[in-house]
């Protein structure tokens, strides 16, 4: 699973929060993010888990800028 939130939310009610959430295959080693979702100049928070069959899971968390 691969989650990309935007760090500095600027919804003015504080109730929603940009997040882009994907369950992809094991074997995937890339990821094309819509343009749509990204904002120049901004920084956002990716997070991978890996999820076994049994329940297990571990996360590595991140972050990332695009351009002006």
């Amino acid at each position: 699973e691969v989650i990309i939130t935007k760090v500095d939310h600027d919804d003015p009610h504080g109730f929603s929060r940009p997040i882009y959430d994907v369950h992809v295959p094991a074997d995937l080693n890339s990821l094309v993010v819509p343009a749509e979702f990204l904002e120049p100049d901004t920084v956002y928070e990716l997070e991978v888990l890996a999820l076994e069959e049994s329940g297990n899971q571990t996360i590595t968390v991140g972050f990332f800028s695009t351009e002006a």
